[in-house]
């Protein structure tokens, strides 16, 4: 309980027992004036007051996490922190949260805003089906530890005075500032933790620090944030259940007829959706995340004053993936025409549970990756009392985010024309059962090397100034302007092998899996097996805008600036409080893109320009009928 301390509950005894020894005339008056202390109670339970106490009397939908709501709970990042709002779920990736979906709508529909300031952050996933490098202004909450913020707000509905954009809503983080405390003076913490995986066998480290101090009328703040995470994760997956497409000719005479007509003549009105690839998967990430703030205030005059924040993130994910699918060369990936043979099967409703093959090809996958993505933003904020009713607050700032992934090395090895079964009946996954031992190296040869580099900037320069007029008590005026620039760019680079059938084919070198996994096969050492591809001279890590992906390299600049003005009040309606705002925002967006176009004779280089601007009304109401109940309304009309 932060907040009581020794000599007050010194004062509080004291107090009790003055009601139970209580003396008389001007000395019981004495003993009172001179005992009583005011108790200041603080932490986890006020701030769920102070977050309640927000919702209530915000005019839109809005909720908010306050510090110690953060600092009680074991989250490792924001995602993870913002998931305890209602309406706000989180994909996961490495055992973390990574991006949120607000209201049901994707991570593309929040715009997140940076003490003030949009921004946007850039990382991967080490698994391609959660879409791997992000090209979109999704952003990702991982790269932050929850430790360096103090406040997060979700705006779930609109207002003139937002920025555009965010049909999902607006989350706005929070860093710490020295005038937050309500104290003066020095004020510190250090918070470390050890996390053991039973898994990894790992006790990885957690550390986050905090010092701060103020001088009268300027204070400085500091925070750190370090961790570093071992994880595994190890299943069965597949690429994704499609509708079948089977050729008469691939399915024996061995499988029911009624199966067999609906295999080959799948239909839009009698589909059968098929799984792909069936994998049996395993990887390995090491992550290492450091968080740094600065903030500093002055107090200029009683009516001036000016914050700097600044904010450095660091994250990186060390990745190894294995895993066995039948995915080779005759592979039961979707379309059934090569040579492979369906020999049983069986269908529950819509669904191929059940399917035999022979002359199947499978291949194992040994994927090698590093990543890093790396954050920088400035702000500078001034708040200014223009006149006792008139008041301004300016923002500057700038945002710079890089993602870099130098290594993403994969190794495909194959072993043809066996038998194989996968079994979904009476199982929460696929039962893979193959004919012969999927241990033996000698039974698998070099397939294919895959080698790729990926690399995508992004920048926001915003400037801000919003002003506020009170017109009296319970009427005030709000409007403002800003200039917004974003740029982007990014590239994709790619080198592959095919060594079927290649004379120059070197041998690979083999291993049995080195994590955890449903069960062991072999796979070919990454790093080993690359040594001795790149001796052939056919392959290359070094990868040059000569191997640029066609339809990857992209350039993308945006001006945006937008004035709005918005009317707010508070009255009664028969004894109910009853407020709103009403407002309207004019923005105007220049954008210029360039890239890689298909013209259907190859890729060629083109530039495109556009430019659009609109008119946003919005307004938010709402009566509070009782202390306890309310009704609170909103349209708007964004993008």
């Amino acid at each position: 309980m932060k907040g009581f301390t020794l000599n007050t509950l010194a004062s509080t005894i004291a107090v009790l027992c003055g009601t139970l020894l209580l003396p008389t005339g001007a000395q019981a008056n004495e003993t009172a004036t001179a005992d009583l202390e005011k108790i200041e109670i603080t932490g986890f339970r006020s701030n769920l007051a102070r977050n309640k106490s927000l919702k209530k009397e915000s005019i839109g939908s809005q909720d908010s996490i306050f510090a110690e709501d953060i600092g009680e709970f074991p989250d490792a990042n924001l995602a993870e922190s913002l998931q305890r709002i209602p309406g706000v779920s989180i994909s996961r990736d490495s055992g973390e949260g990574r991006q949120i979906s607000l209201r049901g709508l994707g991570p593309n529909f929040t715009r997140t805003r940076l003490n003030g300031m949009e921004a946007l952050f850039t990382t991967d996933s080490g698994i391609d089906q959660r879409g791997s490098a992000s090209r979109t202004r999704d952003f990702d909450f991982s790269v932050f530890a929850s430790e360096l913020f103090n406040r997060i707000d979700v705006r779930k509905s609109y207002d003139a005075s937002q920025d555009e954009g965010g049909i999902a809503g607006t989350v706005d983080l929070f860093t710490a500032k020295p005038f937050d405390y309500s104290s003066e003076g020095f004020h510190g913490a250090v918070n470390v933790k050890g996390i053991y995986n039973d898994k990894t066998e790992n006790t990885d480290p957690r550390i986050a620090a905090l010092v701060s101090n103020s001088w009268d009328n300027f204070g400085a703040l500091v925070s750190v944030a370090y961790s570093e995470v071992d994880t595994i994760e190890e299943g069965y997956h597949v690429w994704s259940w499609r509708q079948a497409s089977f050729g008469a000719e691939n399915v024996a005479d061995s499988v029911n007829s009624a199966v067999r007509e609906r295999l080959v003549n799948s239909s839009s009105r009698d589909r059968v959706f098929v799984p792909r690839a069936n994998n049996i998967a395993s990887w390995a990430n090491t992550r290492e995340r450091l968080g740094i703030t600065g903030a500093f205030q002055w107090q200029a005059s009683d009516t001036v004053s000016f914050d700097l924040d600044v904010l450095y993130g660091k994250l990186s994910n060390d990745r190894i993936e294995n895993q066995i699918s039948t995915a080779g060369t005759n592979a039961f990936t979707g379309d059934v025409t090569q040579s492979q043979l369906l020999v049983d099967a069986a269908i529950e409703g819509d669904d191929l549970v059940f399917a035999s093959f022979e002359n199947l090809d499978l291949r194992t996958e040994s994927k090698v990756s590093f990543g890093e993505s790396t954050f920088y933003q400035a702000t500078l904020t001034s708040n200014i009392e223009l006149t006792d009713n008139f008041s301004a607050s300016i923002l500057l700032g700038t945002s710079d985010s890089e993602f870099d992934q130098p290594i993403h090395d994969k190794v495909f090895s194959e072993a043809e024309n066996h038998a194989f079964s996968v079994d979904w009946r009476n199982a929460d996954f696929g039962q893979n059962t193959y004919d012969f031992d999927i241990t033996d190296f000698s039974e698998w040869s070099l397939m294919r090397t895959d080698v790729r580099e990926d690399q995508i900037t992004n920048n926001y320069n915003t400037f801000q100034a919003d002003f506020s007029y009170q017109l009296s008590d319970e009427h005030s005026l709000k409007f403002g302007i800003q200039s917004k620039s974003y740029e982007s760019s990014g590239f994709e680079r790619r080198n592959r092998v095919d060594w079927e059938n290649n004379v120059d084919a070197p041998e690979a070198v083999f291993q049995l899996t080195d994590i955890p996994i449903l069960r062991p096969y072999a796979i070919a050492n990454n790093q080993a097996t690359f040594e001795r591809v790149v001796a052939t001279g056919l392959i290359s890590r070094e990868l040059d805008a000569s191997f640029n992906r066609p339809g990857t390299v992209y350039e993308i600049e945006e001006d945006t600036i937008g004035v709005y003005g918005q009317y707010i009040w508070e009255t009664d309606i028969n004894g109910m409080r009853f407020r709103g705002n009403a407002g309207l925002r004019w923005y105007e967006t220049d954008q210029v893109s360039s890239g890689q176009v298909n013209t259907g004779n190859g890729f060629e280089q083109a530039v495109f320009e556009r430019s659009y601007s609109d008119i946003l009304p919005s307004v938010n109401l709402v009566l509070d009928i009782t202390d306890n109940w309310l009704i609170r309304a909103g349209a708007n009309r964004s993008l």
